[in-house]
């Protein structure tokens, strides 16, 4: 059935001639902006950060693409517990994503999911807690929606909000470091 199915498919792609061929595209970028917490403790002790996200993505049919992209930079300090010990927290993660692209003349709007996996590292300056780091991944869905603006024929600017819900457990309490991306950027689009 699927041999079949792949073979009419072919039979209707080559009777519809150059106008149903793929584009295909390659786009690259940079992303950068404001992270938030969702949780209330992390927040208080960490507060919100900056973060960063260089992307990659090939449009594959019409609109959808599929990418990866790399989300580094948060990086805070605070502090915690009853004595106020010095403390830090760093989350970077790496994505793939799928999603489509409506090309609306000089703008392009986007919804993307996919799959992200993070790593988070926390670390705590008391004499109870330094046999204790917490370096560990966690693994979760990410969703994001998105415009791009095309200054050039193949230049963009971009903007992009994305949520994260990230939820680890180092030790015996759950952690939630999710939050939303409010992301910025350019990028440039090569096509065949």
């Amino acid at each position: 059935m699927r041999k079949a199915l792949a073979a009419a498919v072919l039979v209707l792609l080559a009777l519809a001639g150059p106008a149903a061929a793929p584009a295909w595209d390659v786009t690259a970028g940079f992303l950068a902006g404001p992270r938030t917490a969702s949780d209330e403790t992390v927040n208080r002790i960490y507060g919100s950060g900056t973060v960063y996200s260089p992307f990659l993505a090939v449009g594959l049919w019409r609109g959808f693409r599929v990418g990866a992209s790399y989300e580094g930079g948060y990086s805070r300090t605070g502090v915690i517990g009853l004595y106020d010990e010095a403390t830090t927290l760093k989350v970077s993660g790496v994505e793939v994503f799928a999603g489509y692209w409506l090309k609306l003349d000089l703008v392009a709007l986007y919804l993307r999911g996919g799959w992200g996996n993070y790593s988070y590292f926390q670390t705590v300056q008391s004499p109870m807690a330094r046999n204790y780091p917490v370096d560990a991944r966690g693994q979760t869905v990410v969703a994001a929606a998105g415009v791009n603006v095309y200054l050039l024929e193949r230049l963009y600017l971009c903007g992009e909000i994305k949520y994260v819900p990230l939820k680890v457990k180092p030790y015996e309490n759950e952690v939630d470091l999710s939050g939303w991306r409010y992301l910025v950027g350019i990028g440039y689009t090569v096509r065949f």
